[in-house]
């Protein structure tokens, strides 16, 4: 089973593409849907039953949007970015705790995280312009791992950015 899950806060600017993208893609790709906001311990209960796990998150990455393959029992080959991820605010759990609890298990996942590069993370409700451009091409990089409306799922994700804004 595939899940996609968005992350992110949405009252710290940009950090909230994630949360916005995973709004825009409820009950529009045949998959399921998790808008996890900041995430929290409850991250794990969330995703356990899932083979593979698409994260889009806001990362802190060289380009504009960057895809990382993740096996979990490959902890080790772990790109920095991803590492450097965490969920959960001031009581955060790490990219990497999150891939140790997943592989104590013994189930091999997938996971494909969509890092959007970030221009402004301070308090603040929506997007900057760059990021909105971010989240337009990660939704792009999704449709490579799941068959979905593209077209629409740019007009949802816009039509949330543009209700944020009034």
């Amino acid at each position: 089973m595939k899940v996609v899950i968005g992350v992110g806060n949405i009252f710290m600017k940009d950090d909230g593409c994630g949360s916005f993208i995973a709004q825009a893609l409820d009950g529009l790709i045949p998959i399921d849907v998790k808008d996890l906001g900041m995430g929290s311990l409850s991250i794990i209960d969330d995703i356990r039953d899932y083979d593979e796990i698409i994260i889009i998150d806001a990362a802190d990455i060289d380009n504009d949007v960057e895809v990382f393959e993740i096996k979990t029992e490959l902890e080790d080959e772990i790109p920095q970015a991803v590492i450097s991820m965490s969920l959960g605010g001031s009581h955060s759990m790490s990219m990497r705790d999150i891939l140790t609890i997943l592989n104590s298990d013994g189930k091999n996942r997938k996971i494909i995280v969509i890092g959007c590069k970030p221009k402004e993370i301070d308090v603040g409700y929506g997007l900057s312009e760059e990021m909105i451009k971010n989240g337009l091409k990660a939704i792009d990089k999704l449709k490579e791992f799941i068959d979905f409306d593209v077209d629409e799922a740019k007009k949802r994700f816009l039509s949330i950015i543009r209700e944020i804004k009034r």
